[in-house]
């Protein structure tokens, strides 16, 4: 019943017997389970145009994959993989917003993609451009210093040309 569950047809088993003892372990360099699920509606919904599909996409991911195992070799590059799918669905989430008309909605998007990585200048780009064309320019020039210190702070770094010319 547990391999019904658990595997699917076209991939080995990841339920053993060692012994007496039922050994669950996933194949080797597979994305498994909730992060395989997320990573595959990721990549959808990447090259999709419908907002609907990139939330539901989202919906699924559910945080840093093994964050109380962060020196875990295996499990690093997994984990960023998935964070790079969840800040690049969320920026494409925002340009989908954008084109439907919904500033609000591409204006909530961006600040999850800055909370989520305030150094992410992309993202604060498109933020800065949407808070000015909505007439905010005192919201446009705190992203921007925010933007700017994180990547002081954290990189030694200043902004680049073109977000230096929107501010």
């Amino acid at each position: 019943l547990l391999r019904a569950i658990l595997d699917s047809p076209s991939d080995p088993s990841c339920v053993h017997m060692l012994g007496e003892i039922l050994v669950l372990e996933p194949p080797a360099g597979d994305q498994w389970l909730d992060a395989r699920a997320f990573a595959v509606a990721a990549t959808v919904a990447s090259a999709e145009q419908d907002p609907a599909v990139c939330r539901t996409a989202l919906a699924l991911y559910g945080g840093d994959y093994l964050p109380d195992d962060l020196y875990r070799d295996w499990a690093s590059g997994l984990r960023e993989d998935l964070r790079r799918h969840y800040l690049a669905l969320l920026q494409h989430l925002a340009i989908l917003y954008e084109a439907e008309g919904d500033r609000a909605g591409a204006i909530q998007t961006l600040q999850q993609v800055l909370a989520a990585d305030p150094a992410r200048e992309p993202a604060a780009r498109s933020l800065m451009r949407l808070h000015a064309a909505a007439g905010q320019r005192t919201e446009a020039i705190r992203v921007f210093r925010r933007l700017a210190g994180v990547l002081a702070s954290e990189l030694a770094v200043q902004p680049e040309a073109e977000t230096h010319a929107l501010y």
